[in-house]
């Protein structure tokens, strides 16, 4: 919901997507996944390319490890 990223290489991946400010842009685009099964499927078959998701369920697995050692 905004005009400008930081991250344009996500918007050129399509992980990410830049609809700007305008209210009418930005429910088509929420209700877009919602009501179009193939639109549904593209934005959930994208991989990601800073890791498969699990790093905090990792850490936390270390940090509890860790606190439990005497």
């Amino acid at each position: 919901m905004r005009e400008k990223t930081e991250r344009p290489e996500a918007i050129a991946m399509g992980i990410s997507r830049l609809e700007g400010t305008e209210r009418n842009a930005i429910v088509r685009e929420i209700h877009r996944p919602l009501l179009d099964v193939g639109a549904y499927k593209e934005m959930t078959n994208i991989s990601y390319p800073c890791g498969d998701g699990c790093a905090s369920e990792r850490i936390t697995r270390r940090i509890l490890k860790y606190l439990s050692c005497d």
